[in-house]
């Protein structure tokens, strides 16, 4: 039984990144830009998205079309992400000590804790804002929800910053 569960998680985790990239790369479909949305993906996917923004601002890609597809590529991984990290602190009894003892540490900072990704995850990335939320033990979907929160705003500040300076520059 438990073996069929993890294959299921195995396999939803995969099914939901590669909707997100499917739908990243749908929008590039749409608008005529294949090969500038597939940098894009790759950029988000390996940089970050706020790196994959100012690729968007720089190849003067559709604002929100730009920021859309770069967050849809940075969130792609985080579900495998999350699976690969349970499975690591249950395999490595050393892992599973060093977890137990932070989620001990962070035990007052249950409710509010992930509240810090908001800001944080613009600067650490939203892979390793996810990894630490579940180092910590925090709950899994509001570290999520933070940390696409703070993507959300970074990626929205890059793309209007980008798009006004490309604006300027070129008239």
């Amino acid at each position: 039984m438990r073996g069929k569960t993890a294959l299921n998680r195995w396999l939803t985790s995969i099914g939901m990144g590669t909707a997100a990239i499917v739908a990243a790369l749908l929008v590039g479909y749409h608008l005529h830009r294949p090969v500038q949305t597939a940098s894009l993906i790759g950029t988000a996917l390996t940089l970050e998205a706020q790196p994959a923004a100012v690729e968007a601002a720089a190849m003067r890609y559709p604002l929100v079309a730009g920021a859309l597809v770069s967050v849809l590529a940075n969130l792609a991984p985080i579900p495998l992400l999350t699976i690969i990290l349970d499975s690591v602190v249950h395999a490595w009894p050393w892992a599973r000590k060093h977890v137990a003892r932070a989620h001990q540490r962070v035990q007052r900072y249950q409710r509010w804790g992930p509240v810090v990704f908001v800001l944080m995850s613009p600067f650490i990335g939203a892979y390793v804002a996810i990894a630490v939320g579940e180092s910590l033990g925090f709950n899994p979907r509001f570290t999520f929800w933070t940390t696409l929160g703070g993507m959300l705003w970074s990626v929205a500040a890059i793309a209007l910053g980008g798009h006004w300076l490309s604006q300027l520059m070129a008239g």
